[in-house]
């Protein structure tokens, strides 16, 4: 493959470079022959000129597409000797994970270097498809993938519809793929280049699809190599062809399996631009609860820095507007970033003790406290939100420790169930840009062992459940233990003689207590 390779590139660097000496070596012979003759006209010269260049584009035409087609059956050739498909993942549902089949790299070190070669043949063969669509539609137009690609695409300089009036359009008529332009492609290749490359050219629409191909393909095998970086580069521009091409639904498909890659490596601003692209995708196609999660994905801390003033003020329009849609209010919406939260306690007698919990593999930090102590619960919510908002409430709820296991055994998911008592703050409850503080109280009862399990915050429709066992900040619980008694009674004697009348003696001690009132029966 190594070998296949550099023939390739070689061969084709040396007849790009005979076609030019060939083309210089006859415009000299040109110009000497119109020099001889006087009587030349300027004219002339220039149509001399225009032919000999046209004679040479179709030979670099024929360069390029013989380039093109052979990286393609050294690709082909190549997936019939070396091991380069994934093996089946199957997912819970018990079918084929594609996505996470195709994300891991080959498993043997043959097999990566195999890879390699072959993205790199890949890589090169898409630059010539592009360099063959310039030659074909000339210099007065311009390339429809480098347009997708560009810096700023075309749909990026279109004034930005809030949401609600999306919508109202959307209704009246649904989004429909573009229509491919008809123009005729000036490129006429040679009967012994493959059909293939010469049914590329037959529109527009099928050039494109032959770039996606081609992508597709490069992405695959650059993850097979364990080239992560250079197939999440790929999948960036096959998504903005298809979003040239209207085709939303699959541009965000794509977006969203690729929009990670820079968080993992901390490119905040790359990253940042990623979920602003995905957000044009789904607003545009309409998925409420796909745009919910990425408009609260994009208040990250991390990105908060990068994003610009604007765009992020347009993103929390469109967030307020989601959250009143009656589509969000059922989905159990988790622990998004926009809001974060941390519990703690306190109280006067509160001791403090860890216990492990092995199902969660984690430890429980637990504040030692009677019955009857007055306990107060601190909430903080940092915003990451440019500006603020109004909540219809805030609920804690708390969980025996017996039922969390079996809650977490479970599914994981608490539910007002499976709490034993919810604590609540109820409206109206404004949370600012920055740093909040709320609190709740409660006195306990009875003894046991009881977990914070959840936080939940109630914005309109939506409402989010920050689970302590899914955040990354300590596990809260509480230790209640049995007080001393304020008040006790004395029964003597302790033992009865049955079926003899017997006096007894009942002592109450009230402490400090005042007694008004009572019966013993």
């Amino acid at each position: 493959l190594s070998r296949s390779k550099e023939f390739l590139v070689k061969e084709y660097r040396s007849k790009l470079l005979d076609v030019g000496a060939d083309f210089g070596q006859r415009w000299k012979k040109e110009i000497e022959r119109i020099g001889i003759s006087m009587n030349s006209s300027s004219e002339k010269l220039l149509e001399a000129q225009s032919a000999m260049k046209q004679d040479r584009l179709k030979k670099e035409a024929e360069i390029e597409a013989w380039a093109l087609s052979s990286c393609w059956d050294v690709k082909c050739a190549a997936e019939h000797y070396f091991t380069l498909s994934p093996p089946e993942v199957i997912s819970e549902d018990g079918k084929k994970d594609e996505d996470t089949a195709i994300s891991v790299a080959a498993p043997t070190v043959e097999g990566q270097d195999a890879a390699r070669c072959i993205a790199e043949l890949l890589e090169f063969a898409i630059l010539r498809l592009i360099r063959l669509g310039e030659l074909a539609l000339g210099e007065e137009k311009v390339n429809p993938i480098r347009r997708a690609t560009s810096e700023r695409p075309a749909d990026t300089l279109k004034p930005w519809v809030p949401w609600k009036e999306l919508r109202k359009q959307s209704r009246s008529k649904s989004p429909e793929r573009k229509t491919s332009s008809s123009e005729a492609w000036t490129i006429h290749l040679s009967p012994h280049v493959s059909s293939w490359v010469r049914n590329a050219f037959s529109s527009s629409s099928t050039y494109e699809d032959t770039y996606l191909e081609l992508a597709k393909a490069a992405v695959y095998i650059n993850r097979r190599a364990g080239r992560f970086r250079f197939a999440s580069r790929l999948e960036d521009h096959r998504a903005e062809v298809l979003i040239s091409r209207g085709e939303y639904n699959l541009a965000a498909d794509v977006l969203s399996n690729n929009v990670g890659a820079c968080a993992r490596d901390q490119w905040n601003r790359a990253h940042y631009w990623r979920i602003f692209r995905l957000a044009c995708c789904q607003r545009v196609s309409g998925d409420v609860l796909a745009y919910l999660e990425t408009l609260t994905q994009s208040f990250n801390p991390r990105l908060s820095s990068v994003a610009p003033k604007k765009t992020a003020s347009l993103f929390q329009n469109d967030l307020e507007a989601l959250i009143t849609d009656a589509a969000v209010a059922e989905p159990r919406w988790g622990a998004f970033p926009f809001l974060e939260t941390e519990l703690s306690i306190e109280s006067e007698t509160a001791g403090k003790s860890s216990q492990p919990l092995p199902f969660l593999r984690r430890k429980l930090s637990k504040y030692l406290t009677y019955v009857g102590d007055e306990l107060r619960f601190n909430l903080n919510i940092n915003s990451h939100l440019p500006r603020a908002i109004s909540v219809n409430g805030i609920r804690l709820y708390l969980v025996t420790l017996a039922s969390y296991e079996q809650v977490y055994r479970r599914n994981g998911t608490v539910s007002e169930e499976d709490a034993f008592r919810i604590l609540s703050i109820d409206a109206p409850i404004t949370i600012e840009p920055g740093k909040n503080q709320f609190s709740f109280s409660w006195q306990p009862m009875s003894y046991n062992v009881y977990v914070l399990a959840t936080v939940e915050i109630q914005w309109k429709e939506a409402s989010f459940f920050y689970d302590s066992a899914l955040l990354r900040k300590p596990l809260v619980g509480l230790d209640i233990q049995p007080s001393e008694p304020t008040q006790t009674i004395e029964l003597n004697p302790l033992f009865l003689i049955p079926g003899h009348v017997q006096n007894v003696r009942l002592v109450f001690h009230s402490g400090s207590d005042i007694i008004t009132g009572g019966a013993v029966t």
